[in-house]
């Protein structure tokens, strides 16, 4: 087998996992089954494996001696930590997007928006969650930290991970989904401060918890997160 063709079946193993996780067909704590996946991509168990290892490194899947890999849970105290991380990531970052991004940038950023509500109207759960992480990612791509960058497409798929496990009902994201476009009007505005104000409250409305905030440059004055989204 040529090396091309070997690196291409390991990429289509990856994503075929990848996919089987994100869009909760493999739900958190369910074994990976790597018979059935090699026999349903007609390939041996040992690129399974190695895809296995790629996903557990990113962080889906957990690995355990003489225990089959499962995908990962996410408990609450994890939960609130990746929404500590993240809401420290945006301080970083949204300052650099006011900085750097264009007119034209944020014209794409508001498509992303724009594709989330449509998905979440025709409620196509496993679609809104892609575009949702393609517009979170689309800021940290117009701050032009690479460093962020890859910080926050590692996370990103964690952030998909429960979406898929808690995210039922369309109806319960409009609200988080909204607030994309009245970011998208502030970034404009390049209006730092107020960004972060609302990305305070999408976050702890998303994830259901009180971000415990070392106070810097800025305070979540009057937020209102009391009602959640679901929605990062």
């Amino acid at each position: 087998m040529s090396k091309v063709k070997n690196v291409a079946i390991k990429s289509t193993i990856y994503k075929y996992i990848r996919s089987l996780i994100l869009t909760g067909q493999l739900k958190q704590g369910d074994r990976i089954p790597e018979a059935a996946i090699a026999a349903a991509l007609n390939v041996s168990k040992t690129p399974v494996r190695e895809a296995i290892r790629q996903l557990s490194w990113e962080g889906l899947i957990v690995t355990e001696t003489n225990k089959s890999p499962s995908v990962r849970i996410l408990d609450e105290a994890t939960i609130s930590d990746l929404a500590t991380v993240r809401w420290q990531h945006e301080k970083l970052n949204i300052p650099l997007v006011t900085y750097n991004g264009s007119n034209k940038d944020f014209d794409s950023l508001e498509e992303l928006a724009r594709q989330c509500l449509y998905y979440n109207s025709q409620n196509d759960l496993n679609l809104r969650n892609k575009y949702d992480a393609k517009f979170h990612l689309k800021l940290y791509e117009i701050g032009k930290n690479t460093i962020l960058y890859n910080l926050q497409q590692r996370l990103e798929l964690l952030v998909q991970l429960w979406q898929a496990s808690r995210i039922t009902d369309s109806q319960t994201l409009l609200s988080g989904l909204q607030q994309h476009l009245t970011l998208v009007d502030i970034l404009r505005k390049r209006d730092s401060e107020n960004a972060l104000r609302l990305l305070y409250d999408h976050f702890t409305c998303s994830y259901g918890v009180t971000i415990h905030i070392s106070n810097d440059n800025f305070l979540p004055k009057d937020s209102e997160h009391s009602r959640p989204s679901n929605l990062f």
